[in-house]
């Protein structure tokens, strides 16, 4: 490389700098319906997976089960979730989704596709679709690179990823 030539900067700066854009964008389109990202994200695990504790869906979403519990006493105070105590589980609470949490989902998610074609609304449909494709594809292959157990590359599909 020649001297002064700048290097590229790593792709992972790239990717972040898209997160950052749609996290902006999804926050501000879920504000109205006083929802948040992460509890969106909880809520559709909860519909996928009813029945899970809050400690597991902490772990399937990556995140400590304190900051779990405040994202799920926050849906339960807005109806969108409810717990059962089954017998046989000891102390453990099983979260539901409510009537009121499946309309949550279903408008969360059309507020984030909406923020999405504002965002990129500059890009030809038939290019967002070949980007989509790749996206996935990689991921997958990322995904099954990773070695097994928890973590970030063993979440669940977020909000929209679905």
């Amino acid at each position: 490389m020649a001297v002064g030539a700048a290097e590229p900067e790593p792709l992972g700066f790239r990717i972040h700098e898209v997160h950052l854009l749609l996290r902006g964008a999804y926050d501000e389109a879920l504000a109205p319906l006083r929802l948040t990202l992460p509890q969106l994200g909880a809520l559709a695990a909860i519909r996928r997976s009813p029945g899970l504790s809050i400690a597991q869906l902490a772990q399937a979403k990556a995140v400590a089960p304190q900051s779990m519990a405040e994202h799920v006493a926050a849906l339960e105070a807005s109806g969108f979730v409810g717990r059962e105590h089954p017998a046989g589980r000891g102390h453990v609470l099983e979260l539901r989704p409510t009537a009121a949490g499946a309309e949550a989902l279903r408008l969360g998610f059309g507020a984030m596709r909406a923020a999405e074609e504002r965002l990129w609304a500059a890009i030809a449909a038939d290019e967002r679709r070949r980007f989509r494709k790749l996206l996935e594809r990689h991921l997958a292959e990322l995904r099954q690179a990773r070695p097994a157990g928890p973590g970030p590359g063993s979440r669940e599909p977020e909000p929209g990823e679905e």
